[in-house]
């Protein structure tokens, strides 16, 4: 929160494009007990810190089409781990007693989640059908089934900005050739007939091999 780079605040919140800009350049993961997370917006983190992991792949899955439209999150989950995902959050929506969310409104997303499993069974009181995510929050073991809920398949947000990543030790790569720490934060085209051309020109330092 502290080092992600962009003109938000530490606690102003963030996005999966975000935590990839910081995540392919090599700022993070870091260790928690070496940053340790505090809600202060005027804290800071220690300098010198590097990363355990270097993230290789970042996969942003399609938004899902329909409310049973979720076979590419549940690839995702099954080949790589927990899938980001997010959602609208509040808690007149989420049952404390059998763990369940489901929100059917147009309210903008909220907060983010990851999604790690899938029950087609399970009962969500309010939804059309059965089927729910299985979700790992971000509040604490002590939130709940122990840091867990499900969310309906039919919840109105959910899946629509979904992405999982990957990563590799750090022995694998000397250098990072990039020109851009923030990566994607707006988009530009062309229309009709019209052509654009780009390049990203680097000069090596050395005889290296490039990956």
């Amino acid at each position: 929160k502290n080092t992600h780079g962009f003109d938000w605040d530490p606690c102003e919140g963030g996005n999966y494009l975000m935590s990839t800009a910081y995540l392919v350049r090599w700022s993070g993961p870091i260790y928690e007990d070496d940053d340790p997370y505090r809600p202060d917006e005027s804290d800071s983190s220690p300098p010198g810190l590097i990363p355990v992991k270097h993230v290789q792949d970042v996969f942003f899955i399609p938004a899902r089409g329909s409310p049973t439209d979720n076979d590419n999150i549940k690839q995702a989950i099954t080949t790589y781990g927990g899938v980001y995902s997010s959602f609208y959050y509040d808690d007149s929506y989420y049952n404390t007693i059998t763990y369940n969310y489901f929100y059917s409104g147009t309210t903008s997303s909220n907060h983010a989640i990851t999604l790690v499993g899938w029950d087609d069974n399970r009962v969500i009181p309010g939804a059309p059908s059965p089927g729910a995510f299985i979700v790992k929050n971000s509040w604490g073991s002590n939130w709940d089934e122990d840091g867990y809920f499900y969310i309906s398949y039919y919840d109105s947000k959910i899946g629509n900005s979904s992405a999982v990543m990957t990563s590799e030790g750090l022995e694998n790569y000397d250098k990072l050739a990039q020109h851009d720490p923030l990566g994607f934060t707006s988009s530009m085209g062309f229309t009709g007939s019209n052509v654009g051309w780009a390049a990203n020109i680097f000069t090596a330092d050395s005889n290296e091999m490039l990956k």
